[in-house]
């Protein structure tokens, strides 16, 4: 008796509930996780992320770095050699840098300087000494 109570409980349980009913629950619970998610990647994400200014492609690789200090346009991070820079503005507040371009040409900056990288072939130098080394057959920077 106590089987066929326990039976007849499970059925009526079953019966009470609307067909479909299941697969609402799923679908809600597949929304609360999905908003959930979204809720902490929104949350551990940086607020004002820096931007790079230099992610496009490179116009100059940064060959030497002599006690250099760098002033606001470089990001987190200081010049050091390797350092692909794009075009933007070029601070630096003290010490000296080497830029290659593609073409061969080698530019010198010593600090206090600032540059604007415009084009491959086209540097502003609005402040500073800067001097160049071009290889024969290479184009001259404007």
């Amino acid at each position: 008796m106590t089987l066929l109570f326990g039976r007849r409980s499970r059925m009526n349980l079953a019966s009470t509930s609307p067909p479909g009913s299941e697969v609402a629950w799923l679908g809600l619970a597949a929304m609360m996780a999905a908003a959930g998610s979204l809720t902490i990647w929104a949350m551990l994400r940086p607020a004002n992320p820096e931007p790079d200014l230099r992610k496009s492609p490179p116009l100059a690789v940064l060959v030497q770095v002599e006690y250099a200090k760098a002033v606001g346009t470089w990001g987190s991070r200081p010049p050091s050699s390797g350092m692909n820079l794009t075009t933007g503005p070029l601070a630096l507040e003290s010490g000296r840098l080497s830029l290659m371009f593609a073409s061969g040409v080698v530019l010198h900056v010593e600090g206090p300087a600032h540059l604007d990288l415009l084009t491959a072939d086209r540097v502003l130098c609005h402040d500073g000494r800067v001097r160049l080394r071009v290889p024969k057959g290479a184009e001259v920077l404007h």
